[in-house]
This record gives C-alpha cells, sequence and structure tokens, in this order.
C-alpha cells in the first residue's frame, strides 16, 4: 500500500520523489498516459480521504502505492476507495 524501499528516487513522470510528498503511483493500464498520469485521484479510507497526485506507475496487480506521508494520513490503510478527480 505504501512505497518503503524507493528503487529510484525519479518517479515516471520525471519527478524526484520525496517521502514527505503526497502522491502515488497507480498500476500501469492500457490508459495510463490518457487517463492517470499527472491526474489527481482522491483515496478514501473509511471517514478519511486525501488527493494525491498520479505521478508513477506500481507494480502490476499492486493497485495504488502511496508514499510514506499519504499512507500514515490516511492512517495506514490496507484497502481504499479510488476516484479519478476531474
Amino acid at each position: 500500500m505504501y512505497v518503503e524501499n524507493i528503487a529510484s528516487p525519479v518517479t515516471g513522470n520525471a519527478d524526484v520523489l520525496h517521502p514527505a510528498d503526497i502522491t502515488a503511483a497507480l498500476t500501469s493500464t492500457n490508459s495510463w498516459n490518457t487517463t492517470y498520469k499527472n491526474k489527481y485521484v482522491k483515496v478514501t479510507n473509511g471517514t478519511k480521504s486525501l488527493i494525491v497526485r498520479i505521478t508513477d506507475t506500481a507494480p502490476a496487480n499492486k493497485g495504488i502505492e502511496l508514499t510514506w506521508q499519504a499512507y500514515q494520513a490516511l492512517e495506514k490503510p490496507s484497502t481504499v476507495k479510488i476516484e479519478l478527480m476531474s
């Protein structure tokens, strides 16, 4: 659900990733470049929600990977609801 050991500090968007950032990586789909890249999604865990920017792709079948700061803000969720913001 969150990225603990980062293989590369540079995201797929060429941003430098920092654990204090409120960003996420989302599992790649056929529409990654047009639907989610650089877009904002609302991530909800029960009554807590957070708007994060998608800056990278996550490995297949991972769903969403949050930065440590986003993971903490959502109270360390195991599952979340994801909604694309317009």
